[in-house]
């Protein structure tokens, strides 16, 4: 009596068996309680699933990214504090930006701060950088190079929609709106705190 047929993994063009909305406790027994490969196969897209969402819901196959869920490399290296944007393409890594409306697919919707303008403030992070012209990475809370900076000294919001030292003035006949950005730590390095306590100067 022949035995068994074997089939090769290879061979399957599509697994009968996908769920990934196993638990933390069921993963953690995957070895003990898969019989086939593609048991075993459900536990582990349960486990990227729950890489991605956690007890959240969702699947491994979302497209985390649009959502504005960070990568591990990109929590590595601004944390939560980081995140993905849609920004105006006249928008510039290193400006300050503002909310412009609601959320668009997981996406913050900003653009360059205008501090002589009520509407376009206050400033919520700094755009870290863009991979397309209107998509942007903006920080809003940590520490950003930023070159020429005076150790220890307060940064402002400036007129050009850009930290500087020089605390803003108003012109003849307008206003202004003073904010806080943040301290630098070193002569290249901004720690990004924004102050959401503004002042609105006017002319002397």
């Amino acid at each position: 009596m022949a035995g068994p047929t074997k089939v090769r993994y290879r061979d399957i063009r599509v697994a009968d068996k996908t769920d990934d909305q196993k638990s933390a406790a069921q993963i953690l027994n995957a070895l003990v309680s898969s019989i086939t490969q593609e048991d075993l196969q459900e536990f582990v897209l349960s486990q990227v699933k729950r890489i991605i969402h956690g007890d959240y819901s969702g699947t491994w196959r979302d497209n985390f990214e649009g959502a504005g869920i960070l990568s591990l490399e990109e929590l590595s290296v601004g944390g939560s504090n980081e995140t993905l944007a849609n920004c105006l393409a006249t928008d510039n890594v290193g400006d300050v930006v503002y909310v412009t409306g609601d959320a668009i697919g997981g996406k913050f919707q900003v653009s360059r701060v205008d501090i002589t303008d009520p509407l376009k403030v206050p400033g919520v992070g700094l755009i870290t950088s863009k991979s397309a012209p209107t998509d942007c990475k903006i920080l809003r809370y940590g520490v950003i190079g930023v070159p020429a900076l005076t150790t220890g000294k307060i940064y402002f919001v400036g007129s050009n929609g850009r930290p500087t030292d020089v605390r803003p003035v108003a012109l003849p006949g307008g206003k202004v709106f003073v904010q806080v950005m943040g301290v630098a730590m070193a002569s290249s390095l901004l720690l990004v705190s924004p102050s959401f306590n503004l002042t609105r100067v006017l002319p002397t």
